[in-house]
């Protein structure tokens, strides 16, 4: 759905600057900013944003199949999600395709999840992950991988968006605390690779297939792709990294990721990169609540789409973490992270628009709507003014503030709400023009640790 379908009734009544002062629910709230952000737009230079970007993975063992409908309206709702990654990280090197149910593994469930044909028909574009465990265990499952992989292929074809080979392998049989076993683990998956790719593309040529890698070390992916052979390299159509953020102190805002995508691009030769899981996961701060989790999802968003990401998948979008999850278990109650999700589908689209200044914003063309997200950097008021000058911005179309219980209250933050944010011209005596508000997280009334605004300008 596009912008302008959101706001079709909105356009009807855009503002000229003149009369912004009398446009909004509530009044400005006098207050002394401990400083002034001020944010300039790169009209000129833009990123396409893959409309494919705001995926979700299928957790098959946390949302029964009595829950795949409702699932699937919730994520339409919530976050305008019609990709969805099936069965789900662990849950796919577990999962017995001909039977719908689970084999017997640690996390194991009883209760059925949706089967192939639920979410194919429930969701417009579906990925799904093939096996790879046994292989990697044991090479002489080879040849069975593959049999399941061409039967699923033969059956389902290119009514599926992406077949990814595989989930996390460079993780298991203890990989991750040992190299030398990582190392083994990449040498098998190649030797897989070179046994399941081409019976997937003999069953159907047209199908897009996506490998796994180990991204965090550049050697590693080169690695891989030296392993493989040629011929099959080339049947391959992208590659599928899970770029997971927070987990220390200086990953929070995934400042590296598009030098790390350009290595993964450079050392496999393939452009196409799916982000099968991904999450900001903090858990170094006291105050890791669902806003700022958001704050940072927001940021993450937007690098993905700098480093020009062509498919997304987020984990979880429902489970047991609120600070993480879109929605609450039950599906019914949104949560700060699913409603952001929800503001960059929604208005995120189009073309995203370079933001220079002190700040984490982002910003989207998309037919002429310019909209503008800005996370608050820290706690207490500051003012932030949107440069007009050089642009064909004159109008507000639509400005809100998303906040959260109250200011580090660990029990509520999770809980998010809009409101509408009010949004003055300002004019300073060198003629420069701004579009300028006030983020005030931490007051009351304002509620939350932390705020984002959304702006939208035409």
């Amino acid at each position: 759905m596009k912008l302008t379908e959101h706001l079709r009734p909105a356009l009807f009544f855009l503002l000229p600057f003149a009369l912004l002062s009398t446009a909004f629910e509530r009044p400005v709230v006098a207050v002394a900013p401990v400083r002034t952000v001020t944010l300039h737009l790169a009209l000129g230079a833009s990123v396409p944003i893959s409309p494919t970007l705001y995926g979700v993975n299928y957790d098959w063992n946390a949302i029964p199949s009595t829950m795949t409908q409702q699932f699937a309206r919730t994520m339409h709702v919530t976050a305008e999600v019609h990709t969805v990654r099936y069965p789900g990280g662990w849950n796919a090197e577990h999962y017995d395709w001909l039977n719908n149910k689970e084999q017997q593994w640690r996390h194991y469930s009883p209760i059925q999840g949706a089967s192939p044909a639920q979410i194919l028909h429930d969701f417009s574009g579906v990925t799904f992950i093939t096996p790879s465990l046994s292989a990697i265990t044991n090479p002489s499952m080879d040849e069975r991988v593959a049999t399941i992989s061409e039967a699923l292929v033969k059956q389902y074809g290119d009514r599926v968006k992406v077949w990814e080979i595989g989930n996390e392998w460079f993780l298991q049989r203890g990989a991750k605390h040992n190299r030398q076993i990582l190392q083994q683990n990449i040498d098998r998956y190649a030797e897989l690779l070179d046994v399941v790719v081409p019976r997937m593309k003999r069953a159907n040529p047209r199908i897009r297939i996506y490998v796994a890698a180990e991204w965090n070390d550049k050697s590693d992916t080169l690695r891989l792709h030296r392993l493989t052979d040629p011929g099959v390299w080339a049947q391959i159509d992208g590659i599928a990294i899970h770029p997971y953020c927070g987990m220390t102190p200086d990953e929070s805002s995934c400042t590296t990721l598009q030098q790390r995508i350009a290595d993964v691009r450079s050392a496999t030769g393939k452009q196409n990169i799916y982000a099968s899981e991904w999450a900001v996961v903090r858990s170094h701060t006291d105050d890791d609540f669902g806003i700022r989790n958001a704050n940072f999802t927001l940021i993450a968003i937007r690098n993905l789409t700098m480093a020009r990401v062509k498919y997304a998948a987020y984990w979880p979008p429902a489970r047991e973490i609120p600070a993480l999850s879109f929605v609450s278990r039950s599906l019914d109650q949104p949560y700060a992270t699913g409603i952001v999700f929800g503001w960059m589908s929604h208005y995120y689209e189009g073309a995203a628009l370079t933001v220079t200044g002190d700040s984490d914003a982002a910003a989207a063309d998309d037919h002429g709507n310019v909209t503008i997200f800005v996370p608050s950097a820290e706690q207490g008021p500051e003012r932030v003014r949107i440069e007009l000058n050089g642009t064909h911005l004159h109008h507000i179309v639509v400005s809100r503030v998303l906040s959260s219980g109250e200011p580090n209250d660990i029990h509520v933050s999770w809980r998010a709400h809009e409101s509408p944010l009010p949004v003055t011209p300002t004019q300073d005596p060198h003629g420069g023009r701004y579009a300028e508000f006030i983020l005030d997280p931490g007051t009351e009334g304002r509620g939350s640790a932390y705020e984002i605004a959304r702006v939208t300008l035409r």
